[in-house]
């Protein structure tokens, strides 16, 4: 009873710490907290996703009858492959090999209020103020809603951020899986026959782990160069290709911290 109502107790006491955070006045304390929150929930899914996946190899290892050398570079391209599809998704989200790049350069009118539902979402422009006073400078302005309320909105590239935010996303949680799946092939060859002799043979495989994640990482910025080219010689401006570049090597940068 007393372990129970410890936890209980625990729970909701840290529940409130977290209320409290992201709630505080101090913007810096709540954009750091979001942060946190946002990056402990990722490392958990991505720990759950990559479990699943690597118990399926490994019952399947097994059940083919695969030599521990072979199991060892299947663990490594385990990870390759997280990394090849955490560029492949990075680019396809930027668009990098879209035609038309015009889209990221409209300016949209979107509510500023993030305590409304509709925080985010465009509203017509004959409604907002500075549109009707043919104010094209201003950034900030308000609208009156369907209830007649005013609103206020904010001019921004909507569908740029909206990019960037699903970049972000997704390039934390594919990081995360390719990072521990990079522990997985490092720790399948420190449990063979020939790394498990003594304590410097064992370090042996966290250098080839290493190696392996920054040769294919030199890869993988060589092509992120080539789109950057590849839109500068079509006269574009390359964000997207910035943003490939950004995304991709931020994530890289939490593989190899992990």
């Amino acid at each position: 009873d007393i372990t129970a109502a410890a936890m209980l107790l625990g729970g909701v006491t840290f529940v409130m710490m977290l209320f409290q955070l992201v709630n505080v006045d101090d913007d810096d304390i709540r954009r750091y907290a979001w942060k946190v929150i946002s990056d402990t929930v990722s490392i958990f899914m991505a720990v759950l996703f990559f479990q699943g996946n690597n118990e399926m190899l490994e019952l399947a290892a097994e059940q083919i009858g695969l030599r521990e050398v072979t199991t060892v570079f299947i663990h490594f391209f385990h990870c390759l492959l997280y990394v090849l599809v955490l560029l492949i998704f990075i680019g396809w989200n930027s668009g990098v090999w879209e035609k038309d790049g015009s889209a990221l350069d409209v300016e949209t009118w979107v509510v500023a209020d993030a305590m409304l539902v509709k925080y985010g979402e465009g509203v017509p422009e004959d409604k907002v103020r500075a549109v009707i006073r043919n104010d094209h400078e201003s950034r900030k302005s308000v609208y009156t809603d369907e209830y007649g309320l005013e609103v206020a909105v904010v001019k921004k590239h909507v569908e740029y951020e909206t990019r960037k935010r699903r970049n972000a996303c997704w390039a934390t949680l594919i990081a995360h899986m390719a990072g521990f799946a990079s522990i997985g092939a490092g720790g399948s060859m420190q449990q063979s026959e020939f790394f498990n002799r003594g304590p410097v043979v064992c370090f042996i495989p966290v250098l080839v782990t290493l190696l392996v994640l920054i040769a294919f990482f030199q890869l993988s910025a060589l092509y992120r160069e080539k789109l950057r080219q590849e839109a500068v010689s079509f006269g574009r401006k390359g964000r997207r290709a910035k943003m490939v570049h950004e995304a991709v090597g931020e994530a890289e940068n939490d593989i190899l911290s992990l």
